[in-house]
């Protein structure tokens, strides 16, 4: 992985991580449910943040459901589900059962960050 940066608000309990910087007027919001968002490019070709609210909640779950990616077409939620598999979104979340759009959020090390392993 190149660079990023992590935020960690504790007062609101949201999580930022960006992957790289974008221009606002390239990128598109993608919201998976009401405490996870990812920020990609229009074509769903590369992820550039994710964000996380009320994060410590979601970390004593087993799993959330990404009910946002109900609305996609068949076509868009398969480029979506590509870009959560593979890294660097694929650190923070895993996709438990893609076809009830079920998932897990995930901590990754600092060094599986750095190495991108």
């Amino acid at each position: 992985m190149a660079s990023f940066e992590l935020y960690y608000d504790e007062e609101d309990d949201s999580f930022e991580v960006t992957f790289a910087e974008f221009d606002s007027n390239f990128a598109r919001t993608l919201v998976l449910n009401d405490n996870i968002v990812i920020h990609t490019d229009m074509g769903f070709t590369t992820v550039w943040g994710i964000s996380f609210y009320e994060y410590a909640g979601l970390l004593q779950v087993s799993e959330t459901h990404l009910d946002g990616l109900r609305a996609l077409a068949p076509e868009q939620y398969a480029r979506v589900q590509t870009l959560i598999e593979k890294p660097p979104v694929s650190f923070f979340l895993h996709l438990l059962y893609p076809d009830e759009y079920r998932a897990f959020v995930k901590t990754p090390t600092l060094s599986q960050l750095i190495k991108g392993e």
